[in-house]
């Protein structure tokens, strides 16, 4: 004879499992296997974050989510949503987005990457332009609207320990915890500060790249080869086809 001890745990075990299969969701799913906040949940219906949108999104493939600046609740991205101060834009295995903010710069994110737009200001009237973003990890390509009359114009990117400083370039940047590699892949200048040191610094110019590691600027820079230009070329054809001749 069962015991109702026994057909109490095959109960609870059977619920269990019914509630798995209902939440069966891909962003459920998502979220259950790399948890960006222990008390983060996800919503539907996209709610607007705090202030004015900064910029908003161009395109998405994949699974990529948005967090607001609290952490709490994430949103599948989709295009035409807008983007706040302080979202964290987390883009899955699968991911891919466009992003284009209010100054009309452009920055397209790769597979498995995580950026944070800490803030950007662009005032048409003052001729004032700020944006500074940080990428976490991944791969993310910066297309910066030149604007000459602009001043302070200013696109920064934090990365490792490093920040990546332009007015006007078109650049990538990969980054881990551990080393960073910036590649300036259009006309432009763009200065590399070590956070360590900021006495450090390298400037980039049109296909040069430079592989920083601990903070440390490496002596020189590295013009890229033939190759490395068309693998690089090949990668972001569907997103500078995007982007309007400057």
């Amino acid at each position: 004879m069962i015991s109702w001890k026994k057909i109490f745990i095959f109960g609870l075990m059977l619920s269990f499992s019914m509630l798995v299969l209902k939440q069966g969701d891909p962003v459920y799913l998502v979220f259950a296997q790399s948890p960006p906040s222990e008390n983060a949940s996800f919503e539907e219906t996209y709610q607007a974050g705090a202030g004015l949108p900064l910029g908003k999104i161009q395109s998405v493939e994949g699974e990529v989510v948005i967090f607001h600046a609290d952490m709490t609740t994430g949103y599948l991205a989709q295009t035409g949503l807008p983007l706040f101060k302080m979202d964290t834009i987390d883009v899955r295995e699968t991911g891919r987005i466009g992003c284009k903010l209010g100054d009309g710069s452009i920055f397209f994110l790769a597979p498995a990457t995580k950026l944070v737009i800490d803030k950007s200001s662009y005032n048409s009237s003052l001729k004032i332009s700020r944006s500074t973003m940080s990428l976490v990890y991944g791969k993310a390509y910066f297309h910066v609207k030149r604007w000459d009359e602009f001043e302070p114009r200013e696109f920064k990117v934090r990365a490792e320990s490093v920040l990546a400083s332009t007015k006007d370039s078109r650049f990538i940047v990969e980054a881990d915890q551990k080393a960073t590699r910036i590649t300036v892949v259009g006309k432009g200048s763009l200065t590399i500060t070590s956070l360590a040191n900021r006495d450090n610094q390298l400037i980039l110019s049109e296909f040069e790249q430079a592989f920083v590691e601990g903070g440390v600027l490496p002596a020189s820079v590295e013009t890229l080869q033939d190759e490395q230009i068309r693998r690089l070329k090949a990668e972001f054809r569907h997103v500078t086809q995007l982007i309007p001749n400057q």
